[in-house]
């Protein structure tokens, strides 16, 4: 994904989100974001990028600040619904140029007292003859490397549950059926299947049955022994 045309100036400062520090922790009212925020070695005489991170009820916007160097990076963030926006491109002093929106990015769940992974990011701010460019080139799912990564530059959340952008669902309340889902459970895929019962016009949720089976099952074996009648 790239966008290279020339942005029209707003007039503002640009406030980027600091990086977390090494010896932050995560609580319950808190949660961070991490991933790859890279920007190529094109001569930008101090031009800089940004992602748009919104969360969703309250429209906040996080800026994290796309770098040559030391590229993983996480910042602390409020729990609740975000999707990656788009990007803003600044100049030197930090005032933006312009916003590009990125088209039909979906939500997902950051949950508190975790880390969730937002993806590897190249984006790059050059300057040309004529022009002044910025853009994302790329979004890649490198999950595995980045968060080795991740756990290594900051301890102190080594240890924290993490989720990734990437494996997350839709979040819209399910609608009466049968659905399945994945999650990655240290490094590797598990498959599970919801049933969200039919309460005519009434969603609300009164019980949760988790059941888990054994190797050689399966859940039609489970639902007959257990005498569900889905």
């Amino acid at each position: 994904m790239s966008c290279t045309r020339f942005l029209p100036p707003f007039i503002s400062v640009a406030h980027f989100s600091s990086p977390v520090k090494q010896s932050f922790k995560v609580d319950t009212n808190s949660a961070v974001v991490y991933g790859r925020f890279a920007t190529g070695p094109d001569f930008a005489f101090g031009n800089e990028l940004a992602l748009r991170l919104c969360q969703d009820s309250s429209k906040r916007v996080y800026l994290i600040r796309c770098v040559d160097k030391d590229s993983v990076s996480a910042i602390a963030i409020e729990p609740g619904r975000y999707r990656i926006a788009g990007f803003v491109a600044t100049f030197l002093d930090h005032r933006p140029v312009g916003r590009r929106h990125f088209p039909a990015t979906r939500l997902f769940q950051v949950r508190s007292n975790s880390a969730t992974y937002l993806g590897d990011f190249t984006g790059y701010a050059k300057i040309g003859p004529m022009t002044q460019e910025w853009g994302v080139r790329g979004i890649r799912n490198n999950f595995t490397a980045t968060t080795d990564e991740f756990r290594r530059k900051y301890p102190n959340l080594a240890s924290v549950p993490r989720f990734s952008a990437f494996d997350q669902q839709p979040t819209e309340p399910l609608r009466p059926g049968d659905y399945t889902r994945t999650l990655t459970v240290q490094k590797m895929q598990r498959t599970y299947l919801v049933h969200a019962p039919d309460h005519g016009s009434d969603y609300r949720v009164e019980m949760v049955i988790a059941s888990l089976y054994w190797t050689d099952a399966s859940v039609g074996r489970l639902q007959q022994q257990r005498g569900w009648g889905w």
